[in-house]
């Protein structure tokens, strides 16, 4: 998608979760997992964000976010700072307003929003981030149920457009987008699934779970969770097993339910 636009392209990555936009953020990063994948691209928080990165057409940026960033109907009464006019910063504008806006000599730079974790887009965050008016969107899921407002603006459009494009079979056949009957299917179209087994060997499902409970201090915890996942990879290396163990530790913190911090 990107060799397609004039210029290089904004991305809105987001998840509801901050577990997951902090891994995904470490594994974007130099040295990262996934780093070799988005070759050139300049990754930041969306608290990182400036005028000169949004109208920087030459280099392409990749902000991340969780949801919470920008999920507010009431933007002008409600708390968030990317709604938020900084005159120091932004000028009269907000950095959403910017985002809108994201011109570049009077130019209007492409804008891809990804949603990992797409299950949760609702229909308050459909009329929002329709606000930005992207060139596409890509929702990953193993669930994923859209909502009827992003079915109507969204969605909709596209089947038309199928429709009335429907005699290219040949175009369609090479991007597996037709049905048994070897007709255009929108829904192949729009749709690109992913085997079960490159799933598995991703390491992305796991296949087997064991939960330990302990009222410890965390130092112990972590010390105990770390000598018993040498011990486990010491024995898969020992019997050729091939495949690598991971461990998690899971606390409470000073987040409360309804996400303000609670240091008492």
């Amino acid at each position: 998608m990107r060799a397609q636009f004039a210029s290089e392209p904004i991305v809105f990555w987001m998840s509801k979760a901050k577990s997951v936009v902090s891994q995904t953020y470490t594994n974007f990063s130099d040295g990262g997992k996934y780093c070799e994948i988005i070759d050139g691209f300049h990754v930041i928080t969306a608290s990182q964000l400036n005028p000169a990165l949004i109208s920087d057409s030459s280099t392409p940026l990749i902000i991340m976010a969780t949801t919470g960033l920008f999920n507010n109907k009431d933007q002008s009464a409600g708390m968030l700072n990317i709604y938020k006019r900084d005159e120091d910063l932004f000028g009269k504008q907000s950095p959403w307003e910017r985002l809108i806006e994201r011109s570049d000599n009077g130019k209007r730079r492409p804008l891809l929003i990804v949603y990992d974790e797409g299950h949760n887009l609702s229909e308050q965050q459909t009329e929002l981030l329709g606000e930005l008016e992207p060139d596409a969107y890509l929702l990953a899921s193993a669930t994923l149920k859209l909502p009827d407002n992003f079915n109507k603006t969204v969605i909709q459009h596209i089947k038309l457009w199928v429709d009335d494009a429907s005699d290219d079979v040949e175009n369609f056949s090479e991007l597996n987008a037709v049905n048994e009957g070897g007709q255009p299917d929108f829904k192949r179209f729009i749709t690109t699934a992913v085997a079960s087994d490159k799933v598995v060997d991703a390491q992305l499902v796991k296949k087997a779970i064991h939960f330990d409970g302990s009222t410890a201090p965390m130092e112990k915890c972590l010390d105990d969770l770390t000598a018993r996942l040498d011990l486990l990879q010491e024995e898969i290396n020992s019997r050729n097993l091939g495949f690598k163990p991971k461990a998690i530790y899971v606390c409470k913190t000073n987040i409360a339910d309804d996400g303000e911090k609670d240091d008492h």
